[in-house]
């Protein structure tokens, strides 16, 4: 019984959302991240609902009261983003047993508030943050003491993806006055203000094109803070 829900499954995989399978193993930069979402939503979770739809895939639906729209279209003061695979809770309540959950893909807990760089809605109705874990961002905090961070500790906002590892590390080491390097470094790790990331997001969406170095100034304040 399990086979042909499997080879089904597998059929339509590549149909769930051009996000989920593009960018789960690559490392995003916040300018790519941007570049290739639909809508940037900032939203309070309100409520989550799992199940099977009609054509028997796992799925997770999450509903979210609007705050603030960045990018892209958000009629209403509620929006939903339904996500294969369901919650950890229950994938884990299962035993991990079948093809359940999408490793990366993130959970949003109700009366937490996220700015998500959401891709395309996919045919079957299913959607994702682009880089799943890069691209959704918790708001941490209230009024201008808000923060935020996303599923990798923002350490890839100002990575330089044209790069391999190697040579980033390598960069890294020289001095600064080759040129070849321009502080702050690639890697913000924990919070930014969340001031400061919305004001640099507004910039590049109105044409600012802002290098690494500026995009880095913009957010440095306050980057190591969790």
């Amino acid at each position: 019984m399990r086979i042909p829900w499997l080879v089904g499954l597998l059929a339509v995989m590549s149909c769930l959302s051009p996000s989920l399978f593009g960018t789960t193993l690559k490392l995003l930069s916040l300018r790519e991240t941007l570049a290739k979402s639909s809508r940037i939503l900032v939203g309070e979770c309100l409520e989550f609902q799992e199940g099977f739809d009609q054509r028997g895939l796992p799925y997770t639906e999450y509903t979210f009261r609007l705050i603030e729209r960045l990018k892209g279209d958000a009629a209403g003061r509620l929006f939903t983003v339904k996500q294969f695979g369901f919650s950890p809770e229950s994938n884990r309540r299962s035993g991990g047993r079948g093809v359940t959950r999408i490793a990366g893909m993130p959970h949003y807990r109700p009366g937490s508030t996220y700015m998500l760089f959401l891709g395309p809605v996919s045919r079957l109705g299913f959607s994702s943050p682009v880089g799943l874990a890069q691209g959704a961002f918790r708001v941490i905090g209230q009024g201008a003491e808000r923060r935020v961070v996303n599923g990798v500790g923002n350490r890839n906002l100002l990575i330089d993806t044209s790069r391999t590892l190697r040579e980033r590390i390598e960069l890294r080491r020289q001095s600064p006055q080759t040129g070849l390097v321009s502080p702050p470094s690639e890697l913000i790790r924990g919070s930014v203000p969340y001031a400061r990331f919305s004001g640099a997001l507004r910039r590049m969406l109105g044409g600012d094109q802002l290098d690494r170095r500026q995009l880095g100034e913009a957010l440095s304040e306050g980057g190591s803070r969790q």
